[in-house]
């Protein structure tokens, strides 16, 4: 011991490289395999956030769900059949009415979509419970709905551009090979960006005024955590959609199925949205 009672400084090691580089891909690969379990984590806590209350989800969405399949088969049903094998010049003789059906089938289609969507949020995050079999319409809250989606869709479309422009130059246009690696950077760039932006939606059901920065910074350091959420979307809606060939897509057990099937699919999207905000930006934990 010196005269101010400190040890003397230890004679410094000899650094293994080796081993510091061996123990940092440890640290990293346990690091990615934690936020691929947190992947995990939310998509299973957004299908369990359907299932565990099924009886909230029947009441917020079996009659706007019901409302959206009424005006598919009233007003969008034929114009889906001339699109379906017609050549452009018997879709264009069609009389006004078809296509005219045909909009107000789409716009009523997505005034549902964000009806649910909303209500589902409010749900969840302010457990604000269905009274009844028609949801409350929060007419303020979906219009801002609307209004942050059309923000990300932005986003989302600029980011694409973005990278099939650089991929495209980097690699080139042409042959079969070169335009699916940029079909693949497109389609990870778009996920990768809306999942990143997807806390607006929430905020803006619950009627609060979230920017794009503050939602970026609440999902920063979670790519693992996006590209696993991602995959397990895409295997889960391939898988459920196998059926729906061996029934037929036409017969009345192929609709059926596809009906419950959609529904589900649905809610469990709506559940990721809500999870991302719950989890990430109130730091909710992952049950």
């Amino acid at each position: 011991m010196n005269e101010r009672g400190l040890a003397p400084f230890a004679k410094p090691r000899k650094v293994d490289a080796a081993r510091t580089l061996c123990n940092m891909a440890h640290c990293i690969s346990v690091v990615e395999r934690d936020a691929g379990m947190k992947g995990w984590e939310i998509f299973m806590h957004s299908v369990r956030l359907v299932f565990s209350n099924l009886d909230a989800a029947l009441r917020i969405s079996l009659v706007p769900y019901a409302i959206s399949g009424l005006a598919l088969v009233y007003l969008g049903s034929e114009a889906l059949q001339l699109m379906e094998g017609v050549s452009p010049e018997d879709m264009m003789a069609a009389g006004p009415g078809v296509w005219t059906g045909f909009m107000l089938y789409g716009l009523i289609s997505i005034i549902v979509a964000l009806w649910i969507a909303v209500s589902w949020h409010r749900y969840v995050l302010l457990e604000e419970y269905p009274t009844g079999w028609i949801p409350r319409f929060h007419g303020g809250a979906i219009f801002q709905y609307l209004f942050k989606g059309v923000i990300i869709a932005f986003v989302v479309l600029g980011m694409v551009i973005v990278v099939t422009i650089i991929l495209g130059l980097l690699i080139g246009w042409t042959g079969p090979l070169g335009s699916a690696l940029v079909s693949v950077a497109g389609f990870a760039a778009a996920t990768y960006a809306f999942y990143r932006l997807c806390p607006l939606l929430p905020a803006a059901a619950m009627g609060r005024n979230m920017v794009s920065r503050e939602a970026w910074q609440a999902t920063s350091g979670n790519d693992a955590t996006i590209a696993m959420l991602v995959f397990l979307v895409l295997v889960s809606s391939f898988v459920l959609q196998i059926p729906i060939s061996i029934f037929g897509a036409e017969s009345v057990l192929g609709i059926a199925y596809s009906v419950i099937v959609g529904w589900i699919m649905m809610l469990v999207g709506v559940s990721v949205l809500t999870t991302f905000y719950g989890h990430f930006v109130e730091g909710r934990p992952i049950d």
